[in-house]
């Protein structure tokens, strides 16, 4: 029996996460599987870090050289989607790939089907159907509808024939979910894949990074430049990184011993949109007194968590380091930039510990209201260690429910070992 992992977001340290907790949950549910994850044309040190260690699981990337992304739009505007999937070798491997699979899973994700308009994604979607194979959606956020651009209807009606016709879909957070049901969509409630995993119980810090945190207490910091994202293009980022500086003045201030430790969540991604170069010139800006730390991209998402665990508060405007900071117990405030963040507080009951960001970089944003309520919610660090408890109920009640819908692989030999 195989069970086969596509669409899996790469150089993303919360894309990691959510993969390990997955990969690892699989892996120990079903040790007689063989757990093949397939990337399309990616670089090896993008999907490297994402390794699981287990006996059962294996990786692999098959070539393309060139249009990854734009021969699956092409070929999808144009109808000619069964074309490219007979004469390209390398979709010709990958139905392959998908014929040798029991079972498909598309690994969580962002909103790939969705703003994003991500077509690689889509047409990996559609293969799959082609193929007729049992195929999962496991806990990934989707929407909204996009629109104002060329192929965007077609894009959208493509994405919800998937979506509706899915063997199993589970969603990760609130929004999501009411836009299924806007949809007709039927899903199982779920949360990230990264609350299946707990890996700061297990999981040391390197020397050298002990070194550098020693008897300091930590904050936390996850700024996010935005524009990169859709909905940002014509923000301004000088307005951004003024905020951010402003932000880290804050905790600064309520935290005056304490380490404010710039945590990198994308790596591999080269000077133009990588986290650390972006951290090291909001660093360069700052007061020379002040006691900021820009940790590398190194770190993977398990000594991340660990590093977190430490932390008196995490203060994140990306969505993984909120969810990092309530898997491991831990105070923090969400800079709220998209729904799938609000979305997620208001699965756990957790909406007041949110600071609504939407508006950065435009002249419509109150940075003085915003830097306010930071402030005060700075001054209240209450352990969301219900949230924690119920976030990992969750997310085992969602897995279960998988491993109900697919039965079969115990049946032929899958075993919970």
């Amino acid at each position: 029996m195989n069970i086969l992992i596509i669409n899996q977001p790469i150089k993303n340290r919360g894309d990691e996460s959510a993969h390990r907790g997955l990969v690892r949950t699989l892996a120990k549910t079903y040790p007689r599987h063989g757990i093949r994850v397939v990337w399309m044309g990616e670089d090896p040190p993008g999907c490297d870090p994402m390794h699981v260690d287990e006996p059962n699981v294996e990786y692999e990337i098959i070539p393309m050289k060139w249009g990854r992304a734009r021969l699956p739009r092409f070929a999808l505007m144009y109808r000619l989607g069964w074309l490219l999937g007979r004469i390209h070798p390398g979709y010709r491997a990958y139905r392959t790939r998908i014929r040798e699979a029991d079972l498909v899973v598309s690994a969580p994700s962002g909103i790939m089907l969705g703003a994003f308009r991500t077509w690689k994604t889509l047409y990996h979607d559609l293969l799959v159907r082609a193929e007729g194979k049992p195929f999962a959606y496991y806990s990934p956020s989707f929407g909204p509808k996009p629109e104002g651009r060329k192929g965007d209807a077609l894009f959208w009606r493509l994405s919800t024939d998937v979506l509706k016709g899915l063997d199993f879909l589970s969603i990760r957070d609130k929004k999501t979910m009411e836009l299924a049901d806007s949809m007709g969509i039927s899903y199982e409630p779920s949360i990230d894949s990264a609350f299946l995993d707990s890996p700061a119980s297990s999981t040391r810090l390197p020397p050298e990074l002990e070194t550098k945190i020693a008897g300091r207490p930590l904050v936390v910091f996850v700024p996010n430049s935005l524009t990169w994202h859709v909905a940002y293009r014509k923000a301004d980022q000088c307005r951004i990184d003024r905020f951010y500086l402003d932000v880290a003045t804050v905790l600064q201030r309520r935290f005056p011993e304490a380490a404010i430790t710039f945590l990198p969540q994308l790596f591999g991604r080269g000077k133009a949109g990588g986290d650390h170069e972006y951290f090291e010139k909001l660093a360069a800006r700052a007061p020379l007194h002040a006691n900021w730390l820009v940790l590398g991209d190194h770190y993977g998402s398990d000594i991340q968590q660990t590093l977190i665990s430490r932390a008196e508060l995490v203060v994140g405007a990306r969505y993984h380091s909120i969810v990092f900071a309530i898997n491991n117990g831990v105070p923090f405030v969400s800079l709220s930039y998209e729904h799938k963040m609000d979305g997620l507080l208001e699965c756990l009951q957790l909406g007041n510990r949110a600071v609504d960001i939407r508006q950065l970089g435009t002249s419509g944003f109150d940075a003085a209201a915003a830097l306010e309520a930071i402030g005060s919610l700075c001054g209240s660090l209450r352990k969301p260690l219900e949230a924690r408890e119920k976030a990992k109920a969750i997310a085992g009640a969602t897995f279960r429910s998988f491993c109900e819908r697919f039965a079969f692989l115990d049946r032929q030999g899958g075993g919970h070992g």
